[in-house]
């Protein structure tokens, strides 16, 4: 029994140790972004951006619920479907309206800048429309295939998903020698 109790004590005290290092961790990467003034930097700390990604990660969270109940083997319900679908054509229109804004708002020397960036999120964002609009169309039917839903889900979870963003933003950062996760 005494055995058991250091161990559980042992498991404990070395989850905390963890804990504290990785929160250490992030706040330095935290501390280190928001002393940086570059204008990359001010785009991503403005609050159109965190806005934005505020919804783009509700349509991953949604889309991934769908993806998640199309693979499961109870029954679905149809209005839950439909109202999912409708959460994630409100945060798509909501996340364009503040792009647009956002957007409007930004010095014409910026746009030239980020030009490059802005067409292949342009393409990224069509794409991202066919799919919540073929979504929203097999989830308007009286016999709706959550095959096909999920189908869509998946690739609107994929366009949505921090991970290909985390990754592009390391590679540019290692192409720019400025890599700080060595």
């Amino acid at each position: 029994m005494k055995f058991k109790i250091m161990l559980v004590g042992l498991v404990a005290v070395l989850m905390f140790i963890v804990s504290t290092d990785s929160y250490a961790q992030g706040d330095a990467k935290m501390a280190m972004h928001k002393s940086d003034k570059s204008p990359m930097s001010e785009m991503m700390n403005s609050s159109h951006h965190k806005m934005g990604m505020a919804y783009r990660k509700n349509l991953n969270t949604l889309a991934t619920t769908l993806v998640d109940l199309s693979t499961g083997t109870d029954a679905v319900n149809h209005d839950l479907v439909k109202a999912i679908v409708a959460d994630i054509k409100n945060a798509s229109g909501m996340m364009n309206r503040i792009h647009m804004d956002h957007m409007g708002k930004m010095k014409p020397e910026m746009k030239s800048k980020m030009a490059p960036m802005m067409e292949k999120m342009k393409t990224k964002r069509e794409k991202l429309a066919n799919h919540i609009k073929a979504l929203e169309t097999a989830a308007n039917t009286d016999a709706f295939d959550m095959k096909e839903i999920g189908m869509h889900a998946a690739a609107i979870a994929e366009l949505t998903s921090s991970h290909d963003m985390k990754r592009k933003h390391k590679e540019k950062m290692k192409m720019d020698g400025m890599n700080r996760d060595k």
